[in-house]
């Protein structure tokens, strides 16, 4: 694992960084699948994919993605997430958007894709909070991106989630004038069916703005 942030707690370290070795990569795609598959169940996986108790999809197949961890030295993997650095983004494969100018990226013109945010220290008994562990490895994954030139991101998220970080104050913003693609005729390896029955709504953020707001709540 490649440290980015390491802090301190009563049961040893959390390191926050990137994945680097086969284990740590496996551990990763095994949480996955245990909060999107088994727990949420958002996705109904292919025979290959459940066999392997592993969530992965095109973008992770095809090596479209940066990944981030939060883990416990020594430990197991607790906290992930993903930026897709492809073209169209996965919010522009569900929804018809229009990209404002303040979200165009700085080193490519295009903003990353953020998704697969989650946290769940309580899977392998760590006590440790999930809200301020998914927001720490959130901050590190966007400090990191920020270095190699990406200062926006989209996301496409549940409204309830919209709605908690919207009553945190959290700059996240909605893409206007959104339409939402039909998700039964889009080529996925997932029946994204249960993820969409849900309100989701395509946003986007601003690093400096996400900076400013982490600056605020020390």
């Amino acid at each position: 694992m490649k440290v980015l942030l390491s802090q301190p707690f009563p049961e040893g370290v959390i390191d926050y960084g990137i994945p680097e070795t086969p284990e740590e990569m496996d551990q990763m795609f095994e949480l996955r699948y245990k909060v999107y598959i088994e727990e949420k169940n958002f996705f109904n996986p292919t025979e290959e994919l459940e066999k392997s108790g592993q969530e992965k999809d095109e973008y992770d197949l095809n090596g479209e993605a940066l990944y981030y961890i939060g883990k416990v030295r020594g430990g197991k993997v607790f906290a992930t997430s993903r930026a897709v650095t492809s073209t169209p983004t996965p919010t522009e494969k569900f929804f018809d958007v229009t990209l404002p100018e303040e979200i165009k990226n700085d080193a490519k013109e295009r903003p990353l894709d953020i998704g697969r945010l989650i946290s769940r220290p309580h899977f392998f008994n760590y006590t440790l909070p999930q809200r301020g562990t998914v927001l720490q490895l959130f901050q590190v994954m966007l400090t990191d991106l920020n270095k190699r030139g990406y200062t926006s991101g989209l996301g496409s998220i549940h409204k309830d989630v919209l709605e908690k970080l919207q009553k945190y104050n959290f700059p996240v913003h909605v893409l206007d004038n959104y339409v939402m693609k039909d998700v039964g005729a889009i080529e996925t390896d997932f029946d994204l069916e249960t993820f969409f029955n849900v309100e989701t709504i395509p946003v986007y953020y601003i690093s400096e703005e996400v900076y400013k707001f982490f600056a605020q709540q020390k």
